[in-house]
C-alpha cells in the first residue's frame, strides 16, 4: 500500500449570474510513492430544477465517476467549507 502525505482544498462560488452554485476542488502539495496518483479534481454544480419546485446537483471526477442528486426546494444543505451568503436568493 502506497504511503502518501497529501493536502488539497476547494471553494464554492455562484456562477452563471448567480443561477449555479460550483465547487471545484483542487489539488495541493503531495509526497508519495511513483504508483500514487497526486493530482485529482472533481466539479460539483448545484442548480434549480426546470421546475423550480428541486434543486439538481451533478459530480464529476477526473476518474469519470459522475452522479446526480435532487433535493426538495427547502431542504437544508450543509457544506464544509464557507458558500456565499446569497446563495438561495431569487436572482430574479
Amino acid at each position: 500500500m502506497a504511503q502518501a502525505q497529501a493536502s488539497a482544498g476547494y471553494a464554492f462560488r455562484l456562477e452563471l449570474r448567480d443561477h449555479v452554485l460550483a465547487r471545484h476542488s483542487r489539488s495541493g502539495a503531495c509526497t508519495a510513492p511513483d504508483d500514487f496518483d497526486c493530482q485529482h479534481s472533481d466539479l460539483l454544480y448545484i442548480y434549480p430544477s426546470g421546475n423550480g419546485l428541486a434543486l439538481q446537483a451533478i459530480y464529476f471526477d477526473m476518474r469519470a465517476t459522475s452522479f446526480t442528486m435532487t433535493f426538495p426546494r427547502q431542504a437544508e444543505l450543509w457544506f464544509s467549507s464557507p458558500i456565499p451568503r446569497n446563495l438561495g436568493r431569487n436572482s430574479g
